[in-house]
């Protein structure tokens, strides 16, 4: 009985204390430029959108920003980029540059398809609670002749 009591107290405290050492490890942090070519071009291979973050400095400290879009062509030191977001490819289209050089990337990764489709199932759920709302009142506006001219 202590033994298995001792094996949970010990699992738990591994489990407690593994975001602490992933953190100090800096799991957070940046990517390889190895693993940011590989995610570039496998997204350019499958077609996939990614999403980047840059980094920027600005006065001592680091802002980073973050832009879902497709790869074009892979090069050995740049990147073509489209934004998918229309306020997005604007202000790309402002800084008036195309390519992306990975040393301004901190981190590539895939959208997450599981959230695409929640948001599917979101609109679509909308969508029909809309019509559930409007087709009754639209019926007994119909029942008293009240059409609404078109």
């Amino acid at each position: 009985m202590k033994k298995g009591i001792l094996t949970c107290l010990a699992a738990l405290v591994l489990l407690a204390t593994a975001p602490a050492a992933a953190l100090a490890r800096g799991a957070g942090d940046e990517q390889p430029r190895a693993e940011v070519v590989a995610r570039v071009k496998k997204a350019l291979a499958n077609k996939r959108s990614v999403r980047v973050t840059f980094k920027k400095e600005v006065n001592w400290f680091k802002q980073e920003y973050t832009v879902t879009g497709k790869v074009g062509e892979v090069r050995e030191d740049v990147f073509l980029f489209v934004p998918d977001d229309k306020a997005d490819a604007a202000a790309w289209r402002a800084t008036s540059r195309d390519a992306v050089r990975y040393e301004d990337i901190a981190s590539v990764r895939y959208p997450s398809k599981v959230k695409k489709f929640f948001k599917g199932v979101g609109i679509g759920a909308m969508g029909a609670g809309a019509f559930f709302i409007v087709m009754p009142v639209y019926g007994i506006e119909a029942l008293f002749g009240q059409l609404p001219d078109c």
